[in-house]
């Protein structure tokens, strides 16, 4: 799949699925805006089957660095309503 691709192949590809994403994401808008819901979804899960694809050719890639994800910060929790009425 993606590892058998050339550079060149895979850079094509590439801007392929993001144009076509750009593509995606406009009609999932204007189906959302229209109420079509089902047809917003079915271009939806399409652009994420591209999202996967991309990430399947960024994995295969030696010279992109991984991201390393670590905990978020903690802060302190909001208060409550009731504890805001409190005060």
């Amino acid at each position: 799949m993606a590892g058998t691709l050339s550079r060149q192949d895979a850079e094509q590809a590439r801007g392929d699925y993001l144009h076509e994403n750009s593509i995606l994401l406009e009609a999932i808008l204007q189906n959302l805006n229209a109420g079509r819901v089902d047809d917003a979804l079915q271009y939806q899960l399409q652009a994420q089957q591209n999202l996967i694809f991309l990430g399947t050719l960024a994995d295969a890639q030696p010279n992109v660095r991984k991201l390393i994800f670590s905990a978020a910060p903690t802060h302190a929790a909001a208060p409550t309503h009731a504890q805001a009425e409190t005060s």
